[in-house]
């Protein structure tokens, strides 16, 4: 099975080595308070903040040490343009927008195994989570889908 760790180091490589890199200025894996964050100035926009959320472990009809594994990470997709809210999400001729950006994760996560022995990816959704006056940030959930096996 892979680890927390090896997923995301996954996930972090294909979204850097994607169309995704030509604009993003931060890319990391992040766990905490995203406003904190930005107040703090870890991130510079367009960014993209990697965040494990949980992992689930379901018997299932497997022989008993055998479990389905669902890791679900979730992706906080930040953009800050001058030009106001409108121009965060659709973007401008500086910045790709918040729908670009969901469109390009899409693009590089929905259905594939990043080499590894995962099920394809899954989405689960895509929100709006918060507007500031200088910032949006929208919300993209992905599941992972592996099988464990204990050591009896």
């Amino acid at each position: 099975m892979n680890t927390v760790a090896q997923v995301e180091d996954a996930i972090v490589q294909a979204i850097s080595q994607s169309q995704m890199s030509s604009y993003l200025k931060t890319l990391r894996t992040y766990q905490g308070d995203f406003e904190k964050a930005v107040e703090g100035l870890i991130v510079k926009f367009p960014c993209v903040l990697v965040v494990f959320t949980e992992s689930r472990y379901d018997k299932g009809t497997h022989p008993v040490y055998v479990y389905d594994v669902s890791m679900e990470f979730t992706f906080l997709l930040a953009d800050a343009n001058l030009r106001g809210e409108e121009k965060r999400r659709r973007g401008d001729s500086r910045n790709p927008g918040l729908y670009k950006m969901l469109d390009d994760l899409r693009e590089v996560l929905a259905g594939k195994t990043l080499g590894l022995k995962i099920d394809p990816i899954e989405i689960v959704s895509e929100r709006a989570l918060l507007v500031t006056n200088r910032f949006s940030v929208y919300e993209a959930t992905y599941r992972i889908s592996q099988t464990y096996t204990a050591q009896p």
